[in-house]
């Protein structure tokens, strides 16, 4: 068995995967199962041009650590990509999807609009404003008002009366024309009067309410106003609308015959010529091997 095959180191050897590959789900799914794929599908690949400068000098050992050095150098640099491709082949999903479902769209920023330029509102014409007719007033009143005055109590009034009052009894004579003598007097008023008014009356006064009063206005004014003006109003303000609503549409109905024909068609399509061990094998080969896949 010839060393520069691929098939020798895969034989004789439990696996040429280094141990130190990516901790990733579709590493734990193509271990088992690489070696042998390689061993039976690509066996006969020699391997790179590299190892006929050595092949005899060097050992199984030192070989053996160079493929699995290529292969994890391998698995570093596309590690993302088989990754993705892995998520998207194990992705559930249905192939003939009838159009059922929800689409959101979501509106976010802000509108504006701007208003410039001048707007000119001209009034013209006459407004007449007529009042005329007859507002009439008329009252009524009808009953009886009543006072009642009382008096009560005492008046007293006091006079005091003082001093001296004379009396002089002179005569005159035919015969004499000085004043004669007689006799006088004199009276000393000390007296007081005093009177008491005892009040004890009732007044009442009544006034009886029939009469009616009626009054008139009468209206006769006219108004009127001339418009000739004009009113101009400058706009430059801004309007601004912030949108952050969600709009959900639901679709639903039947995508057609025609159109699950080609789903179905290309979902075969893609899974038989589709295999994620036959792209990880072939990057291996084109790696560690001569020809080229």
């Amino acid at each position: 068995m010839q060393r520069y095959k691929l098939y020798y180191w895969l034989e004789n050897y439990t696996s040429i995967l280094p141990n130190n590959l990516p901790a990733e789900d579709y590493v734990s799914v193509i271990t088992p199962l690489i070696d042998e794929f390689l061993k039976f599908n690509y066996g006969n690949r020699d391997m790179l041009y590299d190892f006929y400068e050595y092949l005899d000098e060097a050992t199984d050992a030192q070989i053996l650590t160079w493929i699995k050095q290529k292969i994890y150098l391998l698995f570093q640099a596309k590690n993302e990509s088989y990754k993705r491709i892995y998520q998207g082949l194990t992705e559930e999903y249905n192939p003939l999807w009838n159009v059922d479902g929800k689409e959101t769209v979501t509106h976010s920023g802000t509108d504006t609009d701007r208003h410039t330029g001048t707007d000119t509102e001209t009034h013209s014409g006459t407004d007449s404003v007529d009042n005329t007719g007859t507002d009439r007033t008329t009252e009524t009143h009808s009953g009886t008002d009543t006072r009642t005055i009382n008096n009560d109590g005492t008046d007293t009034n006091t006079e005091q009366n003082s001093g001296t009052d004379a009396t002089n009894n002179n005569v005159a004579t035919f015969d004499d024309p000085n004043v004669r003598l007689n006799t006088s007097s004199q009276t000393l008023n000390g007296k007081q009067t005093v009177n008491t008014l005892d009040h004890d009356t009732t007044t009442t006064d009544a006034l009886q309410h029939g009469e009616s009063v009626s009054g008139s206005v009468t209206h006769g004014l006219s108004t009127e106003t001339e418009y000739g003006h004009v009113i101009a109003r400058q706009n430059g303000h801004i309007i601004e609308h912030e949108n952050g609503h969600k709009i959900v549409t639901e679709r639903q109905g039947n995508i057609g015959v025609t159109k699950s024909t080609e789903l179905l068609r290309d979902h075969l399509e893609l899974w038989q010529g589709l295999s994620f061990l036959d792209i990880i094998a072939k990057d291996i080969i084109n790696t560690i091997c001569y020809s080229v896949i």
